[in-house]
């Protein structure tokens, strides 16, 4: 009865539906996000494969296609957790938001795509599907209305237009108990920059926009996400007009590379 009426404030509501909306407008790459499949973490869309560097391959191969980027010449190069690389626009080891944009006139035969062998397969997807998010937003002209630090907020929610929001909401966050002979505690990790409740709330809108029942996604994310997602899907309910309006955009095509 007292509980909080909506998951995010006004503000940052008006923020994501004006940010998705030009998401739609730069990147609808050949088809509308009404056509855009949602992942998700199943074996239909992700059938068993081999395990360690070829998983990576095999889960990669299957991001890359869901992305519609299959023309894309992508070199992977493995990093450990131990030693901290770049990672698209991050450092493996630091959050996404103290890191330097790529350079996108860089030259080289391939892009890169980086991973780490040793993650669970669901934050694997999640990466890459970030990573090429990223990509896709350094082939666009930047507005200059846009404010540099909203870059890696802005992947985060192209990493969701482009089906992977059960991905995004799932990995946001992950925390883990560890325990030795002399001590024990939790750890904890942030995946991306936008933060939790309002992947939700873009993912709530992805799936208004696409005319999706929400059911199709509760059951696939984790339990404690999944009466904030219920609360999102409410608040975008209430947004009918802002959600007309993003279907109603046009599909531009996009020159990627």
């Amino acid at each position: 009865m007292f509980g909080k009426p909506k998951l995010i404030d006004k503000a940052s509501a008006a923020w994501i539906f004006d940010r998705f909306g030009w998401v739609i407008e730069t990147f609808s790459i050949e088809k509308s996000v009404q056509e855009t499949e949602l992942v998700l973490p199943t074996a239909d869309h992700f059938p068993p494969g081999d395990e360690g560097r070829e998983l990576s391959h095999h889960l990669f191969r299957i991001v890359q296609t869901f992305c519609g980027v299959e023309d894309w010449k992508f070199g992977l190069q493995e990093v450990t957790i131990n030693e901290p690389k770049p990672v698209g626009p991050g450092m493996l080891l630091q959050p996404l938001t103290q890191a330097e944009l790529d350079d996108p006139n860089a030259e080289s035969p391939y892009i890169p795509i980086e991973f780490v062998a040793s993650q669970r397969a669901e934050v694997m997807i999640w990466s890459y599907s970030h990573q090429i998010a990223w990509k896709l937003m350094q082939s666009s002209d930047w507005p200059d209305e846009f404010q540099a630090d909203e870059a890696h907020l802005i992947a985060d929610l192209i990493t969701i237009y482009l089906g992977f929001g059960i991905f995004s909401a799932n990995c946001a966050f992950e925390s883990a108990a560890f325990h030795s002979a002399l001590e024990f505690g939790w750890s904890s990790q942030q995946h991306g920059s936008l933060p939790e409740d309002s992947r939700l709330f873009a993912l709530a809108i992805f799936m208004a926009i696409a005319g999706s029942s929400p059911a199709i996604a509760l059951p696939h994310l984790k339990a404690r996400l999944r009466k904030r997602f219920n609360k999102a899907c409410r608040q975008v309910a209430c947004h009918e007009e802002d959600v007309r309006a993003l279907r109603a955009l046009g599909r531009p095509k996009l020159s990627l590379v």
